[in-house]
């Protein structure tokens, strides 16, 4: 388990690294930043829960490097998914991003991989949008859907 946990804090580390060398050459001194709270509900195998996350994003350009942390409570469990992510930013507020981490419960811990969308309002350093994904993990889908509200800085 531990194994796994220092996994993913190198793995978080160096798409850090890489956004700032990244930013660097595009030709950015100091790449902006993006902290989030997200609010919503997660569905899975017929049962439907709460879902509260937080997630940090480093941009360069119409890319950056992300760390998301979920929290779902699911079939009397909490279930906790935290995972480094690929963001892209295509056009105007509209963003995907894919990510590989892991989901932590009582019962288990497992490889969990996202794919989401969503798109920002951008009002002055804030922002606020819906934000949907599909997680995979240990053979099931789950479907995360909400609202992301957030600070540039």
């Amino acid at each position: 388990m531990a194994k796994i946990y220092r996994g993913l804090a190198a793995s978080a580390l160096a798409l850090s690294l890489w956004s700032t060398a990244a930013a660097a050459e595009a030709g950015h001194a100091a790449p902006p930043h993006h902290a989030a709270v997200f609010v919503g509900a997660t569905s899975v195998e017929g049962a439907t829960g709460f879902t509260i996350g937080l997630d940090y994003e480093r941009r360069f350009g119409r890319w950056g490097t992300a760390l998301i942390l979920d929290l779902a409570r699911l079939h009397g469990a909490n279930h906790l998914v935290v995972a480094p992510a690929l963001v892209v930013h295509p056009w105007a507020g509209l963003k995907a991003l894919v990510a590989v981490g892991l989901e932590h419960s009582d019962a288990h811990d497992v490889l969990v991989v996202r794919i989401a969308a969503g798109y920002d309002v951008h009002l002055g350093a804030w922002s606020i949008g819906p934000l949907a994904a599909v997680d995979r993990a240990d053979g099931s889908s789950a479907v995360v859907w909400g609202v992301s509200a957030g600070l540039g800085f």
